[in-house]
């Protein structure tokens, strides 16, 4: 990273905040024009995504299969990614609760999200979850879709940028 640009924690908490608050554009603002996020191929939503418009697109699909209820950063690091780079890596680990909306089974997991820095921009992310098999078998099971508003086993739903705002402003940019 350059002088007098924020260093890659603090890039990534200002992306997180504008996406907690609503405020999607502020949240663009903070994406590389290269930006990329690489999902794991067992997903129904694998692949990469790339761009905003990648970013809400994913998203949105995400949104669509769980319902999260607490995101919790357990720790965060960044460092240079190489002695003559000009990228910084960010590693977060969170704790992530979440129902799946198909089912309502929760899901319980901590989730690495290894992070790209360039130029004080966002350019690429790619998560790492601890059970990815658990994942799949919650997604898997047979259940009943639920609508948003009802109840969610006493949890709150909180926002990351997650909810049906989300939804609009994936429709308004792919009409």
């Amino acid at each position: 990273m350059t002088s007098g640009t924020a260093n890659g924690v603090e890039v990534l908490l200002r992306f997180q905040s504008n996406l907690s608050t609503g405020n999607f554009e502020g949240a663009e603002a903070f994406l590389h024009e290269d930006f990329f996020v690489k999902e794991v191929e067992c997903f129904p939503y694998r692949g990469v995504y790339k761009g905003a418009e990648g970013w809400w697109k994913l998203t949105s699909v995400v949104n669509s299969y769980w319902n999260f209820h607490t995101i919790e950063l357990v720790r965060s690091f960044s460092a240079p990614s190489g002695p003559s780079s000009d990228e910084e890596t960010v590693c977060l680990m969170v704790n992530i609760k979440s129902l799946c909306r198909r089912n309502r089974m929760e899901l319980d997991m901590k989730i690495v999200e290894i992070w790209t820095v360039k130029d004080g921009l966002l350019l690429s992310v790619e998560p790492y979850f601890w059970d990815t098999s658990e994942m799949m078998r919650i997604l898997e099971t047979e259940g009943t879709d639920t609508e948003e508003g009802q109840d969610h086993g006493g949890f709150e739903t909180v926002s990351f940028g997650v909810g049906p705002e989300l939804a609009d402003r994936w429709a308004k940019i792919n009409p």
